[in-house]
């Protein structure tokens, strides 16, 4: 081997690479943003879960059990309700996923040393939080049984059977399936990579072969142009979406609660979105491997801060807001409304 030789095609490639300027910023983003959002989302504990409590009872030992659950970071109290019927309004529409009920008699019963029940309802369409809430709700119950009992024995009580009796029970996916919480997403995460991978590249690999041209000069018009080009593609991801869905119904058993029309109108809706993404960048990259580059930028963003896989409550607040803009967190929202609970478009929307 000729070292003369190898290191010329060694400098070529150099010279090459620095004069891509767009490839060398993504090359160089690319790491740092992924070590960002996996510090962030994946490495991040589950914490602040939006929580509504109903305190029936309005007594000091209620008072003092809920401040308990204030005390935590793994709890976020966002509401106080007057009634069951409101914890179940807002865990229908994702403004909650733990509702604590607090009966009349909770004081009552307490001081007549029996057992106080409490009531919970989580929000099990996200069984890694709902499991975490489902622990923590136990584990801050049992402990403030304790602290009741020991108290008894402190004043002398003999044999005390007070405490807190805690009674759970999950909504939507009672058996924390975790294909329930999957499959809706990898509809989605298909779609997104139909419309922005292939239509991207579609329109771009026309450019780059001069076909484009050929075809503006033809007596199509613009719009003809756009919709024929694409039109296949929304079909196959269309067509896509639905084999997902039938497999995550007939093989991994996830229920479907809500209207099937309902659930295709969303994912139009997504498609339209990404349809919107893939034309922009068809319109800024030079090369077919320029796109599929530039598509990795919302891509990523998109699998961590949508909410696909880890919970969004646990990020920071900024990367919150980031996730807002990006439309599969949207999307992934209202397909699983639909999907494990069953909702209309007006608790969605």
């Amino acid at each position: 081997m000729n070292l003369r030789r190898l290191w010329a095609i060694v400098r070529k490639e150099f010279i090459h690479i620095t004069r891509d300027t767009r490839t060398i910023i993504i090359v160089l983003v690319m790491p740092i943003l992924q070590m960002i959002l996996l510090g962030y989302t994946v490495l991040n504990d589950i914490k602040d879960i939006p929580m509504a409590i109903c305190d029936l009872s309005r007594s000091a030992p209620s008072r003092d059990l809920i401040a308990a659950y204030r005390a935590t970071d793994v709890f976020a109290i966002s509401y106080v309700t007057g009634g069951e019927s409101e914890i179940a309004r807002l865990l229908d529409e994702g403004e909650i996923q733990v509702g604590m009920i607090i009966p009349r008699d909770y004081a009552e019963t307490l001081s007549r040393r029996q057992k106080a029940q409490v009531a919970f309802y989580l929000d099990g369409s996200n069984p890694v939080v709902a499991l975490t809430a489902l622990n923590s709700v136990q584990f801050i119950a049992q402990s403030k049984s304790t602290e009741i009992v020991q108290r008894l024995l402190r004043n002398g009580n003999s044999a005390p059977a007070g405490g807190i009796d805690v009674r759970p029970k999950v909504w939507y996916n009672p058996n924390l399936t975790g294909a329930n919480f999957t499959i809706p997403a990898l509809i989605g995460m298909v779609m997104q990579s139909f419309m922005t991978q292939l239509v991207a590249g579609a329109i771009v690999r026309e450019r780059e072969m001069g076909t484009m041209e050929q075809l503006i000069a033809t007596p199509l018009r613009g719009p003809e142009l756009i919709v024929g080009k694409v039109a296949p593609y929304i079909g196959l991801a269309l067509l896509t979406a639905l084999e997902i869905l039938a497999v995550g119904l007939f093989w991994f058993k996830v229920p479907v609660k809500g209207s099937f029309l309902l659930l295709i109108l969303y994912c139009i809706f997504f498609m339209a979105a990404m349809l919107g993404w893939a034309v922009f960048v068809s319109a800024i990259a030079r090369t077919d491997q320029e796109a599929r580059t530039i598509n990795l930028l919302i891509m990523l963003p998109s699998m961590f801060l949508s909410g696909m896989f880890f919970p969004r409550t646990s990020m920071p607040h900024v990367l919150q807001l980031i996730g807002n803009l990006v439309p599969l967190t949207h999307f992934l929202v209202m397909i699983r409304a639909v999907v494990l609970k069953g909702v209309g478009i007006d608790m969605v929307v």
